[in-house]
């Protein structure tokens, strides 16, 4: 695909622990370059799905998704040239053990400022909170920084999350206090789940997020039987054990070359 190649931009600028928002609506100009541009993995998973769902649908319905898709492409230069980004890891998996803890996680883009520092990345396709809310949606960012400097032995620079719709960095730099906290904040939410499995107590907490869910059928806030899942849960399970030894068996089967 070719690049829609986007005048410079300003950087992001931040200090200390305060997080800052910033936009950029410099005009984007398109050029015969032959440039290209990229687009994190994670989104174009995310696009291949919507695109899949949008088979079979009218033909409103797919002007509409791609319609959107140029939207974000289009405001994803508004906040930066790719050109001027040192990424050295997109959709990075990265996994660590911490305080007892195993971690895993998927930085959608690690990079390099210009002083050689480490910067976290996490791009973001659905709105933008406000203001108040903005420390809570750093915190899984703050998380990454947390793995990088016990995976990488060095703590990032600065995190950020990329709203393209709207388009909105926000961005902080990670430091003792934020850090410490993270750890602590993972601590206590690992034993709340060690509460939850002795006790077996998973009570259900309805919110918008659940507009989203397909286990409504199984869920007592909308009339579900959990132990309905757990009876679906084992035949599946049961019905993969089958299909494993069958073709293991018929594996036996097949005759090996002299």
């Amino acid at each position: 695909m070719k690049l829609l190649n986007p005048t410079p931009t300003n950087r992001n600028r931040c200090s200390g622990s305060t997080a800052t928002r910033s936009r950029n609506q410099s005009a984007i100009a398109a050029t015969s370059s032959g440039d290209f541009f990229f687009v994190p993995d994670g989104d174009v998973l995310y696009y291949l799905g919507l695109a899949a769902e949008t088979e079979g649908r009218d033909g409103d319905a797919e002007a509409a998704f791609h319609a959107d898709a140029e939207a974000l492409v289009d405001a994803y230069f508004r906040l930066e040239d790719p050109r001027r980004v040192r990424a050295i890891g997109l959709e990075l998996r990265v996994e660590a053990e911490l305080d007892g803890i195993r971690l895993r996680g998927i930085i959608d883009r690690l990079e390099l400022d210009d002083a050689g520092e480490l910067v976290v990345t996490d791009y973001k396709t659905g709105a933008a909170p406000s203001t108040e809310h903005e420390r809570k949606r750093l915190a899984g960012v703050h998380i990454y920084s947390l793995l990088c400097e016990q995976i990488l032995g060095r703590r990032p620079r600065r995190v950020q999350l990329l709203y393209l719709r709207s388009p909105l960095a926000i961005a902080t730099e990670p430091t003792d206090r934020t850090t410490r906290g993270t750890r602590r904040t993972l601590g206590a939410l690992w034993q709340a789940v060690e509460r939850a499995c002795d006790r077996e107590d998973f009570r259900p907490q309805s919110s918008r997020l659940c507009d989203y869910c397909p286990f409504h059928a199984y869920c007592p806030v909308f009339g579900g039987d959990p132990d309905e899942a757990r009876r679906v849960s084992e035949q599946l399970a049961a019905e993969r054990e089958a299909q494993r030894a069958a073709a293991a068996a018929a594996a036996e089967l097949v005759p090996v070359p002299a």
